[in-house]
C-alpha cells in the first residue's frame, strides 16, 4: 500500500502517538474511536524485535509494512487485507495483534481532528511565521504550526514548577517593551554593588552586559525583535505573540565582534544553569536553550575552539544552542561559519525560509552543518520603545528555534523533566531530535540540510509526549554498609503524571533465598515513599528493586540495586603522592592503612612497578615491614615507603604502586601511587660558566626557557660569551641551574655580571 497524498502522510505522522493523549480528543471518551483509517494499523515492536516476525504471524492477513514512524521507538504503520471485514472483525484482528509476543502496543491509525488556540493579541494575524494563511501572498501552512503547538502548551513552565529560560545574546534589549516578560535574577538586589546571591556576577538582577563587565542592559533593536520572536507576551490584546506566551528570555548583551566578549557573554549562561543544576533550583535560572543571532561568515572551527567547545559544556548542564547560519548564499560545510560550523551535538544550526516555504536565496546551508530551517523572512516582531516592526535574515529565523525549545519542555511530563534534571546532557539530546524529527520536509532544503524540513513545534510536541511518561520512580542507591544491627530503609520519589495508586507501590529484595515483596508507604513528604530491609549478617549482599503503578495502569520498575553488609574492608592513604629529591636523597612518604571492616584483620604490604630503590618501613623508621600485623575494625596503622634517588638527570621520575590487601578476605585491596622526581645530581662549589662556547650546557642549566649563548652585548667576537636574555613581548626568559650542593657551606657568594642592550628592566650586577 502507498500513501501519496501529503496532507495524509501529515496526519499519519499526528496519529503515531494518539494513544498516549486519546484522552484529549473529544469531550466524550472513546466516541471517536471507531474513526480510523480502514486497513491500516500501528504497531509498536518491543525493543529490539523485528516486524517481520509480526508479518509472518499474520501472513493471512497480508500485513505489510507502510513506514517506519520512528526508528528509535520502533513504530511502524502497516496495511492488511481488512476486505470483507465487519467492524468487529477489525478489534478481533487488532486484540490478535496486541497479544502477540513481540508487540509492544498497537493501534488503529486513527483520523485526527486538528484544534488550534489563537491569541488576541492583535497583530497575529500579521504574523505568517506562528500561522501562515496565505494572507502575505505565500503558501497556506508554511509555518511553524503555533496555533496547534498552543493548543498544547503556551510555555511557562515545567511539568514539576520550573520556569523555563531562553537565554538570548545579542546586542542589547528594551527590557522596559510592553510586550516583552524579561527573566529577573529575583536572589539579587540591584543596584546595591554586591554579588548578593555569590554566582560571581554583580547586580545582575536585569541580565548581564558582556560589553561592560555589568549588569546594565543596553537597547538594542535587533536583540528586542530576537527576543520578541522567542517570548512576546501571547494573549494579552497587545501587539504580537511569540513562541512562547509566558516564556521568560535573559538577556544578555554579548554580540560582539570581540570573541571574548562572545565566550563571556555564553560563560553567565554556563554559571546561571550550573547553579540551578547545584542548588536544585535555589539559585542561577532553567535555561534550556540560547539564541545566536550572529557569528564569523566563512570562519574555520578549528581557529576558534574554546567559542566552539561553550556548546558543549553547555549541552553538559542541559542547554542547547541555536546558531543562525550566514545570510549568505554558501555551502557551510565546505566554505565555513562560526558557530553553526561548529560540531557540538548541543548545537542547532538553522537557515531562513519564506512564507513560500522555500530556503531564502540569501541564507546559507550545509548537508552536514545546518540542521533544519525556521521562518525567517519578513518576520513581525517587537522593537524598541513598545514598538514593532519585520526584519529579514537568518537571525530572525534561529529565534523560532529556542524558543520552540523552551516549549516543548513546557509540554513534557513529569518524567522526562525528572528525567532531565538527572542527566541532563542525554535528555538534551533527545529532546533536539524531537525538533529535527518533527520538521516539515520541504523540497528547497531536501539534500542541503540535515533534516530536509522547517521548523514544525507541534509535531515536536507530539514526539515529546511519545517519551515514557506515566509513574517515575527517584531513588538514591543505598551503598555497602556496617550495620548488622538496624534494618535499612529505603526511601524512594515515586510521581504520576495521574496519580499512584499507593496500593501498588512494592520494594522486594533477596538476601539469597529468593525475593520477598513489601509494601512501600508514605513519609510525610511530598511524593515520597518508604520501605526497610531487615538487618543481615556480616559479609551478606542484598539485592532490591522496586515497582510503582498508578491509577491508570502505567507502571515503572527500577533497575536492581545490590549492597552488601561490610565484613573485611580497608582505606589506604593517601591515593596519591609525589615528592622531589637529589641524587642519593632519601625520600619518605608517609601512608596509613585503616581497618573498615567490622571483623580484625591483616593487611600485606607490596611494592609494584618501581626501578629505584623502594621499601617499607615502620613508623618508627626502625624496621622493613611487609604487613601490618592484627588491627581491629577503626584502627589505624602509619607507616613510610622510602625512595633512594639513584643516579639520574634532573627531571628523571620512578612510579610505584603500594598494595594493601585483607588477609581475611583477599578480595579486599587498595592501591595508592607514588611519584618520585629526581632534581639530579648536585653540583659541589665552586659552579661557574663562563659560556665557552655558543651551546647552553643543560648539564649545568637544567632548565631553560628562551636564553641562548651568543656574541651578543661583548666586544668580543669570540669566546667567552654571554647567556643572552632577551624576553619576549609577554614575559620573560628564565634559566635554572642543577642544584648546587651548599651542605655544610656559610658565607656563600653568588656572582653575576650583566649588559644591558634594551630598554626593559635590568637586575643589578653584584
Amino acid at each position: 500500500m502507498c500513501l501519496s497524498s501529503p496532507h495524509r502522510s501529515k496526519i499519519l505522522i499526528f496519529a503515531v502517538l494518539l494513544f498516549l493523549f486519546s484522552s484529549n480528543i473529544s469531550a466524550e471518551k472513546g466516541q471517536n474511536d471507531n474513526n480510523f483509517v480502514p486497513g491500516e494499523i500501528i504497531i509498536q515492536v518491543s525493543g529490539k524485535k523485528m516486524i517481520t516476525d509480526v508479518q509472518q504471524s499474520f501472513s493471512q492477513y497480508k500485513l505489510t509494512t507502510v513506514q517506519q514512524l520512528s526508528k528509535r521507538m520502533n513504530i511502524w504503520l502497516c496495511s492488511y487485507d481488512n476486505s470483507g471485514m465487519k467492524s468487529s472483525d477489525n478489534q478481533v484482528f487488532l486484540e490478535n495483534i496486541r497479544s502477540h509476543s513481540k508487540v509492544a502496543l498497537a493501534q488503529f491509525n486513527h483520523y485526527i481532528t486538528k484544534r488550534q488556540t489563537f491569541p488576541n493579541d492583535p497583530s497575529f494575524s500579521s504574523q505568517w511565521d506562528m500561522h501562515n494563511t496565505g494572507q502575505t501572498g505565500g503558501v497556506s501552512d508554511a509555518d511553524i504550526d503555533g496555533p496547534e503547538a498552543w493548543d498544547i502548551t503556551t510555555g511557562g513552565f515545567t511539568a514539576t514548577g520550573d520556569e523555563i529560560v531562553t537565554a538570548v545574546i545579542d546586542g542589547g534589549f528594551d527590557i522596559n517593551h510592553v510586550d516583552l516578560d524579561f527573566w529577573k535574577n529575583e536572589n539579587e538586589i540591584p543596584g546595591n554593588s554586591i554579588d548578593d546571591d555569590g554566582n560571581g556576577y554583580v547586580d545582575d538582577y536585569d541580565g548581564w552586559n558582556a560589553y561592560s563587565n555589568n549588569g546594565s542592559i543596553p537597547s538594542d533593536d535587533h536583540g528586542t525583535h530576537v527576543a520578541g520572536t522567542v517570548g512576546a507576551i501571547g494573549n494579552n490584546g497587545i501587539g504580537v505573540t511569540g513562541v512562547n506566551w509566558t516564556g521568560k528570555v535573559m538577556p544578555i548583551a554579548g554580540s560582539s565582534n570581540v570573541e571574548a566578549t562572545v565566550v563571556a557573554a555564553y560563560s553567565y549562561v554556563h554559571e546561571m544553569r550550573s547553579l540551578y543544576n547545584q542548588t536544585d533550583g535555589a539559585f542561577g535560572a532553567f535555561v534550556v536553550s540560547t539564541n545566536a543571532s550572529f557569528g564569523v561568515d566563512f570562519g574555520d572551527p578549528a581557529s576558534y575552539p574554546i567559542w566552539c567547545a561553550i556548546y558543549d559544556s553547555l549541552g553538559e548542564v542541559g542547554v542547547l544552542s541555536c546558531g543562525a547560519t550566514a545570510n549568505i548564499n554558501l555551502d557551510v560545510d565546505t566554505q565555513g561559519d562560526v558557530p553553526t560550523a561548529c560540531a557540538s551535538d548541543f548545537m542547532i544550526a538553522v537557515t531562513n525560509t519564506t512564507d513560500d516555504d522555500v530556503k531564502n536565496s540569501g541564507a546559507a546551508y550545509g548537508t552536514t552543518t545546518i540542521d533544519l530551517g525556521a521562518p525567517g523572512t519578513s518576520i513581525l516582531s517587537t522593537t524598541p520603545g513598545n514598538s514593532y516592526g519585520t526584519k529579514t535574515g537568518t537571525s530572525m529565523a534561529t529565534p523560532h528555534v529556542a524558543g520552540a525549545i523552551s516549549l516543548l519542555y513546557s509540554s513534557a511530563c513529569i518524567s522526562l523533566i525528572n528525567d532531565f534534571k538527572n542527566d541532563p546532557a542525554s535528555i538534551a539530546l533527545i529532546v533536539k531530535d524531537y525538533i529535527l524529527d518533527g520538521t516539515d520536509p520541504i523540497a528547497s532544503l531536501d539534500g542541503i540540510t540535515v533534516s530536509g524540513g522547517r521548523l514544525n513545534i507541534y509535531n515536536s510536541i507530539l514526539l515529546a509526549q511519545g517519551y515514557a511518561c506515566g509513574v517515575s520512580i527517584n531513588h538514591t542507591p543505598l551503598t555497602d554498609i556496617r550495620d548488622s544491627l538496624n534494618d535499612y530503609q529505603i526511601i524512594a520519589e515515586i510521581t504520576s503524571d495521574t496519580t499512584v495508586n499507593t496500593d501498588s507501590l512494592f520494594m522486594y529484595y533477596d538476601v539469597g533465598s529468593g525475593y520477598v515483596e513489601n509494601l512501600m508507604t508514605a513519609t510525610g513528604n511530598p511524593d515520597e515513599y518508604e520501605s526497610s530491609i531487615p538487618a543481615q549478617s556480616p559479609g551478606t549482599v542484598i539485592n532490591y528493586y522496586m515497582l510503582a503503578i498508578d491509577t491508570e495502569g502505567k507502571a515503572d520498575t527500577t533497575e536492581v540495586y545490590s549492597f552488601r553488609v561490610i565484613d573485611y574492608g580497608l582505606a589506604l592513604n593517601p591515593t596519591f603522592d609525589s615528592q622531589t629529591g637529589a641524587v642519593d636523597d632519601t625520600v619518605l612518604y608517609l601512608m596509613s592503612v585503616s581497618n573498615d571492616g567490622l571483623f580484625a584483620d591483616d593487611y600485606t604490604l607490596t611494592l609494584s612497578g618501581n626501578l629505584w630503590n623502594t621499601t617499607i618501613w615502620d613508623e618508627t623508621l626502625t624496621s622493613e615491614i611487609t604487613s601490618t600485623g592484627s588491627m581491629n575494625s577503626d584502627d589505624t596503622l602509619n607507616f613510610y615507603i622510602r625512595v633512594i634517588v639513584p643516579v639520574s638527570l634532573y627531571g628523571d621520575s620512578d612510579s610505584v604502586g603500594v598494595t594493601a590487601t585483607s588477609t581475611g578476605d583477599g578480595s579486599y585491596s587498595a592501591t595508592s601511587g607514588i611519584v618520585t622526581i629526581s632534581d639530579g645530581e648536585p653540583f659541589a662549589i665552586p659552579f661557574t660558566d663562563d659560556f665557552p662556547n655558543t651551546t647552553v650546557d643543560v648539564g649545568r642549566w637544567v632548565l631553560n626557557s628562551g636564553g641562548t649563548s651568543n656574541d651578543i652585548g661583548l666586544a668580543e667576537p669570540s669566546a667567552p660569551y654571554s647567556l643572552n636574555l632577551n624576553g619576549n613581548p609577554d614575559g620573560a626568559d628564565t634559566v635554572m641551574s642543577q642544584a648546587i650542593d651548599l651542605a655544610g657551606e656559610t658565607n656563600v657568594i653568588v656572582k653575576y655580571f650583566y649588559e644591558q642592550t634594551g630598554g626593559g628592566d635590568a637586575p643589578e650586577a653584584g
